[in-house]
């Protein structure tokens, strides 16, 4: 039995939830119970639940009061209910200095940095893997056209998976050991392309996905812990540019290595591999610089600033199962349903870019000797397309918060329509399921094909969400030529955005209900029943 909303009534202390009776469900004057007169005009008569809430609404009000004497912060005040808090209070380890920098900076430089080396390799892979994968044939493992689209399925089926436990297994082992651990995974994953098996392949695959996932999950923990309000935009900013560097200096690694090369030997891979092995390495090393605890005490103890409160354990176990419960309860929600095409698009367009369509530029023999180190240039510009929409985002920001996020989309949108055109002209057919000599509808230009790649990257920063859509696009990426690929991608934007539009435009209503809500009297106290 809980409050689940409260408005103050004649005090600026902000109040948590308290232990309240479930009867208490309709609207109650707190300063002035003789609101309604009796017949006659004479003295009021308060009805029952009224009688039953004054002299808890009494100890309240001295309860507030007494708080506010010791000049406690806002929100210091939390009353507590036959269930523990959801959310525990856990040390940051992010002050003072190391070393020359102030922590939280220095916690954000070595975040950017490993993210850099992890997920410069972690991307760099993904770009090549199709046609690196179809071109091994040494008696241990035999390549297919399609089997790098099968690896990366595997991928984001421990990715989405990870997405879905990361937060209970990081209330149960720790924010900084699931980071580190996330991006040993990737590390391990990428030792699978020495000596490839198709075992060690898929196995590699899931741990690929599961250890991106756990990274990310977390990432947001780190940056948010380390910044202030002041300081949130510029440390996301010089988090993306460092982060971004990875995988545009990876991919030029790839174009200069394959440029005039029409396949990649056994040599060649090596070299490839002996430069995305020691970056994945870096990236888990540098990631354990953070100046963080490793990991949190099995029980940890919320202090209640107030005499007649009495401290609460809460276990980790219980955290965990709380953060399960939560994200099931907000995955069945009504606008989750709404959201799912666009989520869906989400992914599908992730496959589009980050493999499906550099490995089409690989297997088009139209562009010569230059194919191969084409598949390397889709990831640079990719990348660049990202970092400027990033940029315009940024901007777009302020505008956006205030007027609505719809905007965004609709530019993704239309960013995305103009790319999956743009694709459609440049890449033979059958370009994504092997190797074809069939032309294209504008012929082989690689500076089309470049900026394709760009508005890319571009729309993807208005989306920004892997889903379990990549899954489902890179399994049926297996059988369906490129025209066919694009028309779900179209239906899917047009179908996720108007989904989008829907649960926006109800917040938007939402919000100014709110709104006028609040210019009721503070004098009224609203109890509602959980």
């Amino acid at each position: 039995m809980k409050f689940h909303d409260v408005i103050p009534y004649s005090s600026p202390l902000e109040m948590a939830p308290v232990s309240v009776p479930a009867a208490m469900t309709h609207q109650i004057s707190a300063m002035n119970p003789g609101r309604r007169t009796g017949e006659g005009g004479g003295e009021p008569e308060p009805s029952p639940a009224e009688e039953a809430a004054l002299p808890m609404l009494v100890e309240m009000k001295q309860t507030m009061d007494e708080v506010e004497s010791k000049q406690l912060p806002r929100g210091s005040l939390q009353m507590i209910s036959t269930y523990p808090a959801a959310e525990p209070v856990t040390p940051s380890g992010v002050t003072g200095r190391f070393l020359c920098f102030d922590k939280r900076f220095f916690n954000i430089l070595v975040l950017g940095f490993g993210f850099m080396f992890t997920f410069g390799a972690f991307h760099c892979t993904q770009q090549v893997q199709a046609v690196v994968l179809n071109s091994i044939d040494d008696g241990y493992y035999v390549g297919t056209s399609t089997a790098g689209y099968v690896c990366l399925a595997l991928s984001y089926v421990g990715m989405t998976t990870s997405f879905v436990l990361a937060p209970a297994v990081s209330a149960l082992f720790g924010q900084k050991l699931c980071m580190v651990g996330g991006s040993m995974f990737l590390s391990m994953a990428s030792l699978a392309y020495i000596r490839p098996l198709e075992i060690t392949l898929y196995i590699g695959a899931l741990l690929q996905g599961t250890g991106s996932g756990l990274c990310w999950t977390v990432f947001g923990h780190f940056l948010t812990e380390n910044s202030t309000e002041k300081t949130i935009g510029r440390n996301t900013g010089i988090h993306w540019a460092i982060f971004q560097s990875g995988p545009i200096i990876l991919n030029l690694y790839y174009f200069f290595l394959t440029r005039g090369i029409s396949h990649i030997t056994t040599e060649l891979r090596y070299a490839l591999f002996a430069v995305i092995i020691p970056s994945s390495v870096l990236g888990f090393l540098t990631l354990s610089m953070l100046q963080h605890p490793w990991s949190h005490e099995l029980f940890f103890t919320q202090q209640i600033p107030s005499d007649s409160l009495t401290p609460c354990e809460i276990t980790k176990t219980r955290i965990a199962k709380k953060a399960l419960y939560q994200e099931l309860k907000m995955t069945l929600s009504k606008d989750m349903f709404l959201l799912a095409p666009l989520f869906i698009h989400m992914g599908v367009s992730l496959t589009l870019f980050i493999s499906v369509y550099g490995t089409a530029l690989g297997y088009s023999e139209q562009f010569g000797d230059l194919r191969e180190a084409l598949v390397g240039l889709n990831g640079v510009f990719v990348a660049v397309g990202q970092v400027l929409g990033g940029v315009v985002y940024t901007f777009l920001g302020p505008y956006l918060a205030k007027n609505g996020r719809d905007l965004g989309i609709l530019l993704a949108l239309l960013v995305d329509l103009l790319a999956f055109y743009i694709a459609f002209l440049v890449l033979p057919e059958t370009s994504s399921l092997g190797m074809t000599s069939a032309p294209s509808y504008i012929g082989p230009n690689p500076y089309v094909a470049m900026i394709c790649a760009v508005l890319l990257g571009f729309g993807d920063a208005g989306w920004n969400n892997p889903s379990f859509g990549n899954v489902i696009a890179f399994a049926y990426s297996t059988v369906l030529s490129v025209p066919y690929q694009l028309v779900i991608l179209t239906v899917m934007a047009v179908v996720g955005a108007f989904g989008y539009f829907v649960v926006e435009w109800r917040i938007a209503r939402d919000e100014i209900a709110a709104r006028q809500l609040e210019t009721r009297p503070k004098n009224v106290l609203l109890v509602t029943e959980l």
